[in-house]
């Protein structure tokens, strides 16, 4: 998350958005046309990553056992501003995407419809090394996202079944539900 974040501040220092415009923006947020209420929608389901919390309460849980109830109390206080400062850290994360984004096509009047347009623009705008930490932090954001995704899934199973499962044995589960959907389809060259 950190190397996202650096990453991010400075796409964000290398396009130079407008800061008064951002300012009014996160003021008094308004949407040009009915379909960007989708694009709020997932932006509010990709800062607030369900997933994410059934992690950390998980692991919560596990760290709760054994111990009293000043000390669950406690442990409970740390866990909610731990969550806090988890969402609040994605949200200025994603605020940073679309500030870096809305700064670098949209002020040029371009538009960028995927990840691979937006990797390709940067770098005659703004330089190579624009594309490059650009790349970066979504290939960091890939793996935190994964891993977080796995390790809620492997959460989510054990809490269904009521038990723990041999690693080996939940790590062949999760990967056949994972791999083989995500292999069928991009070998039937689906594009989402």
């Amino acid at each position: 998350v950190f190397g996202i974040g650096l990453g991010y501040v400075y796409e964000i220092f290398l396009v130079g958005p407008n800061a008064v415009a951002v300012g009014s923006g996160l003021i008094i947020p308004t949407l040009v046309g009915s379909n960007q209420l989708f694009l709020v929608v997932g932006i509010i389901g990709a800062t607030v990553m369900p997933h994410a919390l059934v992690l950390h309460s998980s692991l919560t849980k596990a760290r709760a056992v054994g111990l009293d109830l000043e000390q669950r109390k406690k442990l409970l206080r740390y866990h909610k501003w731990d969550a806090i400062g988890n969402l609040t850290v994605a949200g200025l994360i994603n605020m940073a995407i679309l500030i870096m984004s809305a700064a670098a096509f949209f002020a040029a009047g371009l538009t960028v419809a995927t990840v691979n347009e937006a990797y390709k623009t940067l770098a005659p705008l703004f330089g190579f090394a624009a594309s490059v930490v650009f790349a970066l932090t979504l290939l960091f954001s890939g793996l935190s996202s994964s891993t977080v995704g796995v390790l809620a899934g492997q959460s989510i199973l054990e809490g269904f079944l009521g038990t723990k499962l041999n690693p080996w044995f939940r790590r062949i589960i999760l990967r056949v539900i994972n791999v083989i959907p995500t292999s069928i389809a991009i070998s039937l060259h689906y594009d989402p």
